[in-house]
């Protein structure tokens, strides 16, 4: 699984645009922000808020989605 998150000022968006477009909208955030660390923080914790349950461990180790 990926999950893309990027600012929407982020002086790299055009390439952070292209990648984003290969994933499923579900597989995307996006902050108000730029490539600094207040952003990065922000969507941190977004995508934790928003992944962290559904995520299990797997007798494998591997973390996967849970339906």
């Amino acid at each position: 699984e990926i999950v893309l998150g990027y600012g929407l000022q982020d002086r790299f968006i055009e390439g952070q645009q292209l990648l984003g477009g290969a994933l499923a909208p579900t597989h995307r955030l996006l902050l108000d922000g730029a490539h600094d660390w207040v952003t990065w923080r922000a969507l941190w914790r977004r995508f934790l808020a928003q992944y962290a349950l559904l995520w299990q461990a797997q007798p494998t180790g591997r973390a996967v989605p849970r339906p």
